[in-house]
């Protein structure tokens, strides 16, 4: 029995010595796709495995695919299909204010222009539109237009601006007593 035992105890330890020589060339082997040495080139597909080759192949086709779509996007930037919703939202916004500005400088320009004629023609005693207006302005900031608009009903204004400038001191008057 001691023939056999000794016989089990050499097998065990030649079967230890083939799973060591195995596990050792499996981590060389592990090692040399895993780690390539210095003198292989960077470029060489041997070099990775499989899964490293498919996940580095995927990074470079999305970063092509983003180089693209940038390109594509400077190219295009009056293209409305290319923007998103919230992008043609807020340009739509800004193309109005835009055309709200415009169209208030030009009738501040007109009401320049209202006012350089009505000093010219308004006699240095009567009230002028810009006394009107600054009588006017804190009866519209506390929301008294319909007042107003009563007070210029009868002299065929909707405005002060329309108002006939003989009608000036009247309506100053009702203004103030507003």
């Amino acid at each position: 029995m001691k023939k056999e035992t000794n016989a089990v105890i050499e097998a065990l330890g030649m079967l230890v010595v083939a799973l060591v020589a195995l596990a050792m060339a499996f981590v060389k082997e592990t090692r040399m796709v895993a780690l390539p040495s210095a003198d292989k080139d960077d470029d060489d597909d041997d070099a990775e495995t499989p899964a490293q080759k498919k996940k580095r192949l995927a990074a470079e086709k999305a970063a092509k695919a983003k180089a693209k779509a940038a390109e594509e996007d400077d190219d295009d930037d009056d293209d409305d299909d290319a923007e998103t919703p919230a992008q043609k939202k807020k340009r739509l916004a800004a193309e109005k204010a835009a055309k709200a500005k415009a169209k208030a400088k030009a009738a501040e320009e007109d009401d320049d222009d209202d006012d350089a004629d009505d000093d010219d023609d308004a006699d240095d005693d009567g009230p002028t539109l810009e006394q009107l207006r600054k009588v006017a302005k804190p009866l519209v900031a506390d929301g008294r237009t319909a007042e107003i608009k009563e007070i210029l009903e009868p002299y065929d204004a909707e405005t002060l601006t329309e108002l006939n400038k003989k009608h000036y001191a009247k309506v100053l008057k009702k203004l103030k007593a507003l």
